[in-house]
């Protein structure tokens, strides 16, 4: 039979581990550029360092970069010169979504299905 200590004693390394894991996790996180040429979210060349934002990346828009499929971030900035597309099928769900404005000009976004900000969501079809 399994004593009462060992069982703690196992439930507070497990404890530990996955606060572990969470820490790491959000100490990597980090900010994903777009190139000035922007591109499909999916491709590795949208992207100035190569890698394709996941749920818990900053990304910024510094071109026009197109979300086809369900994509994910933690911070979405559109930059002065960027610019989000959701096409029909697409879905972006982001924690924080920030347009950069300056002297009269702003990020651009359109959007054609859906864009989730944290508990709201955006209509299709909306242009800011």
């Amino acid at each position: 039979m399994i004593k009462e200590s060992k069982i703690r004693k196992t439930l507070a390394v497990l404890i530990a581990v996955v606060a572990l894991l969470l820490t790491v996790t959000y100490l990597f996180a980090g900010d994903i550029h777009s190139t000035k040429e922007g591109g499909d979210w999916r491709d590795k060349e949208t992207w100035v360092d190569g890698s394709v934002p996941v749920y818990e990346d900053n990304v910024v828009l510094e071109g026009k970069v197109v979300v086809s499929g369900k994509e994910f971030c933690d911070t979405l900035t559109v930059k002065i010169g960027g610019f989000l597309y959701v096409d029909a099928k697409g879905v972006l769900t982001c924690t924080v979504l920030i347009r950069e404005e300056k002297d009269g000009k702003e990020g651009g976004i359109e959007n054609n299905n859906i864009i989730k900000v944290g508990a709201y969501e955006i209509e299709r079809e909306d242009k800011y």
